[in-house]
């Protein structure tokens, strides 16, 4: 016979367990679904561990600063100054305080996990898990059917004449995939430490399922949309997971000399580009080509300011395409976009050579950190950083917020992995309980 005193008690505890798992399914969901809330993620990240962690772990460890930690905020000081000489404020405010609250948010976090309990711990990392599983679905299910779920929610709004939603979506011959590859890349970026969490909080049985299905569900989103950015994102991810895993002194060369490569040298890189003239050559893909015409241009204009840059987020507001007179065969639009689509050519063009050694240091300090992680979470961080490194080679605006809040919501989906007891045993039933 079921005790009612015994039963009063556990539902409360069930509730909370509830509410814990679906708190970080949506800080995967949003960020998602709708990338430009990733800042309103990323402070919200912060109260449920602050909540639950033992006070006094948890001060002790907030005054510890760690030197990526230091690094971050000798940046975010820098950027504070650089803006003074930026010829637009706007966009650059925003990118500083994203960048700020993603390093707010990781040191909270990192010294608050400590402090709490490792189930609390698992149930959060199972939140992770589903969130990850429902925005990998629904963006499979939109590149597969081209946009059928928000061509629905489209006419739907027309039908009912509900003026403040606002969808593009384009024709089924040519859907509008343009917004949606952000979505995408950020769930290219959060996957890894889904996977991670997944080993964390499941039974090997479940991971068996889980793992296959959330690697089908992004893998077949990347390889169904129109972004190589993506494709090779996932792609390259895979191979150094592997890598990281059987090998791990040669996934460390490899990623420490392309991050050297491309962080310190993408100048040079691309003026020798621009010397050969790389984008004439036809059967380079078009986009990439322009791409190529977008690095040669950033990197003659870096020289009328090579040390600190034309000021963080300038090219926005300046018509840098003034007497540069480049041009290819099949290339339409100006040679050099409102951003570098590089995001350390982007660095060096309006930051300077300060800016761009203090990213090159940044992530040397990263990447030391990350080799030196548990075993059981190494491989998805390298995978992670790796993801994220290679889209920042030919994709987004290294200050679009969204962005940036993505490298700091992954950075926490990591952090719940590496502070979760791995010796006990994983989480047994379903749902929260």
């Amino acid at each position: 016979m079921t005790n009612p005193m015994a039963a009063a008690h556990t539902q409360p505890a069930q509730l909370r367990d509830a509410f814990l798992v679906a708190w970080s399914a949506l800080g995967v969901v949003l960020p998602c679904l709708a990338p430009n809330m990733g800042p309103i993620v990323l402070a919200l990240s912060m109260v449920l561990p602050v909540l639950m962690a033992d006070r006094s772990v948890l001060a002790q460890r907030l005054v510890r600063i760690g030197p990526v930690m230091a690094v971050l905020a000798a940046i975010v000081l820098y950027l504070c100054l650089n803006l003074l000489i930026a010829p637009v404020s706007d966009n650059a405010t925003g990118a500083i305080f994203t960048i700020a609250l993603a390093g707010l948010a990781c040191h909270v976090c990192a010294s608050a996990f400590p402090g709490m309990s490792s189930r609390d711990l698992k149930l959060m990392a199972r939140g992770l898990v589903i969130g990850c599983l429902l925005a990998g679905t629904f963006l499979a299910i939109e590149y597969i059917s081209r946009m059928s779920l928000q061509r629905a929610i489209q006419s739907f709004a027309d039908a009912a004449h509900l003026r403040f939603v606002r969808i593009t979506t384009g024709t089924w011959e040519q859907p509008s995939f343009a917004y949606l590859s952000r979505n995408l890349i950020v769930l290219v970026m959060l996957m890894w430490g889904a996977f991670a969490c997944a080993r964390a909080s499941a039974t090997p049985q479940v991971r068996q399922v889980i793992g296959p299905v959330l690697f089908l569900m992004v893998a077949g989103s990347a390889l169904a949309s129109p972004s190589a950015t993506a494709k090779a994102g996932t792609f390259l991810g895979v191979v150094f997971w592997f890598l990281a895993r059987r090998w791990t002194t040669v996934a460390a060369r490899l990623v420490y000399a392309g991050w050297l490569i491309a962080s310190l040298l993408c100048i040079p890189i691309a003026q020798l580009i621009h010397g050969l003239r790389l984008y004439d050559v036809v059967w380079i893909n078009t986009s990439l080509r322009h791409r190529m015409m977008i690095w040669s241009a950033s990197s003659e204009w870096y020289w009328q300011n090579p040390l600190f840059g034309l000021g963080i987020g300038g090219a926005r507001k300046v018509n840098l395409n003034d007497g540069l007179n480049l041009a290819a065969f099949g290339i339409q639009g100006e040679p050099l976009n409102w951003h570098a689509h590089n995001i350390f050519v982007q660095a060096w063009f309006e930051t300077g050579a300060v800016g761009g050694v203090l990213l090159s240091l940044f992530g040397l300090v990263l990447l030391r950190a990350i080799f030196q992680l548990p075993e059981h979470v190494r491989a998805y961080a390298v995978a992670t950083f790796v993801s994220i490194f290679v889209v920042g080679l030919t994709g987004f605006s290294l200050w679009a917020a969204w962005y940036l809040a993505g490298y700091g919501i992954a950075a926490l989906s990591i952090l719940v992995v590496v502070f979760t007891n791995r010796q006990e045993p994983p989480l047994q039933g379903r749902g929260a309980g």
